[in-house]
């Protein structure tokens, strides 16, 4: 039987420019090799896990940061409207002028229009990732007079804003938002506004929404049709985001019996078990061994020509090892952790 050519990625690691560790790949395509440039991978944090760059996790939690200065910012103008005697009406709305109003809304539009863009640039990277997944997330388009007059996907809306030439932000809506591709609708017209509470509240929902099951759909896709020709983006967001996989499924220490990589990390245990014990105890003996282990990191083996991936865990302060075949690895994840969410 014909032997089958190379097809090889290692990765070499370096952790010599601390918190931050690098990672240099190199293909090995049948008899040709090539190094490629040094990448970031992650940064290491005192007490916590390492940030991983370049994963869905990591853009969903920047997505929640955004929100997270709105929310903020509403209790900080709460406060101050309030120690300025100033209450807002039934509907919400503040009196049409004053120092301090106006110091507010103008705080206000600023941020919307820069959480906005900035959450516009990650819903568009998600749509590349997801594209079915986010097709079905709309909003409402209205006129000026504030009836409805289509709707808008997120994923359009965000390039949109990539391209924008005129927008307007006037209280909690957005107007125009031309860009040099068109509108907010099919039919370019003045005076068309969304409402940013209803954007912002969509937002949430995607983030809200995407699961380990999706990110495993899209990582087995990549495994699969992987080899040391790809390109070197599907690569290292591959590499990136299984690295990175463990913290979406646990973070921080947990009790084997308890954790969602039961199944996977069942096996570890066993072994371990019977290092520590290797001959049976008496019959009618109740042996407890309490197991707990730290986020994993999963990584994915050199040959592609078997596309295994490596779980390194550790157990009770044990470094311990476990390789499965890709497809396994996927299909226990998904069994073992699927329905929950991705972001932080």
């Amino acid at each position: 039987m014909k032997p089958k050519n190379a097809d090889m990625l290692h990765i070499l690691y370096r952790d010599q420019e601390k918190p931050y560790l690098y990672g240099a790949i190199l293909r090995v395509d049948g008899n040709n090799q090539q190094w490629e440039q040094r990448f970031l991978i992650s940064k290491s944090q005192s007490g916590k896990d390492p940030v991983v760059y370049g994963t869905v996790r990591k853009l969903l939690g920047k997505i929640s940061s955004h929100v997270s200065k709105l929310n903020q910012f509403g209790l900080e103008s709460k406060a101050m409207l309030e120690a300025n005697g100033i209450t807002p009406g039934e509907d919400g709305q503040l009196p049409a002028s004053g120092a301090v109003v106006d110091k507010v809304l103008d705080a206000q539009e600023d941020l919307i229009e820069d959480v906005l863009v900035a959450t516009a640039v990650n819903i568009r990277v998600l749509s590349d990732i997801f594209p079915q997944k986010l097709k079905r997330h709309k909003i409402p388009v209205y006129d000026y007079n504030g009836d409805k007059v289509d709707e808008i996907e997120l994923r359009v809306l965000a390039n949109r804003l990539l391209h924008h030439r005129y927008f307007a932000v006037s209280d909690h809506y957005v107007y125009d938002l031309m860009s040099d591709q068109k509108g907010m609708t099919d039919k370019l017209q003045t005076g068309l506004k969304i409402n940013f509470i209803e954007y912002i509240a969509e937002v949430q929902d995607v983030v809200d929404g995407l699961t380990i099951n999706d990110l495993v759909g899209k990582l087995r896709g990549m495994t699969k049709q992987l080899s040391a020709s790809s390109s070197i983006t599907d690569i290292v967001f591959l590499m990136q985001n299984l690295y990175g996989l463990g913290q979406s499924m646990l973070g921080g220490e947990t009790t084997i019996e308890r954790g969602p990589l039961k199944t996977i990390l069942d096996k570890v245990a066993k072994a371990q078990a019977k290092r520590l014990h290797p001959e049976n105890p008496p019959h009618g003996t109740e042996v407890n061994i309490v197991t707990t282990f730290r986020t994993p990191t999963f990584k994915l083996e050199p040959d592609l020509n078997v596309k295994q991936i490596r779980v390194n865990v550790t157990v009770n302060e044990i470094q311990e090892t476990l390789v499965m075949g890709y497809e396994e690895f996927f299909k226990e994840i998904s069994k073992t952790s699927g329905s929950m969410r991705i972001a932080p």
